[in-house]
């Protein structure tokens, strides 16, 4: 099954802006990212670089080995911090309970924080 890609392709021009973010919305540092991807330190930084002097372009197997780490961190997060989940569109006070999920609300959380269909979302209950 293929994923959906999480960052653009490595020489576009929002490449490096949306590496820094999904990377801070996965609480990882840049020394933890490379670490888990096996880079140097130095690179996440240069990558994320917003100036051209300063900004290099991955190579293919180094996106990959970053997209890798960025989805294991997002989704070891609880669905309540994904940006990407919108489980109620109703505002509510800090006072008011907070509505579960519905199964469809959560398969589409866990498919937009892994990049991929809903329909490969499988979710069983045992009981």
């Amino acid at each position: 099954m293929e994923r959906k890609p999480l960052l653009p392709p490595a020489g576009h021009p929002d490449f490096p802006a949306k590496l820094k973010a999904l990377r801070e919305r996965a609480g990882l540092s840049g020394a933890e990212l490379s670490r888990r991807a096996g880079i140097s330190e130095t690179m996440v930084s240069r990558y994320e670089s917003a100036t051209r002097e300063d900004r290099h372009t991955p190579r293919p197997k180094t996106v990959k080995a970053i997209e890798r780490e960025l989805r294991a961190a997002l989704s070891d997060m609880p669905l309540a911090d994904s940006a990407d989940v919108q489980s109620n569109e109703t505002e509510q006070s800090q006072d008011a309970p907070v509505r579960p999920l519905t199964i469809a609300e959560a398969k589409q959380g866990l498919a937009a924080a892994l990049g991929i269909s809903v329909d490969a979302i499988k979710i069983s209950i045992e009981g």
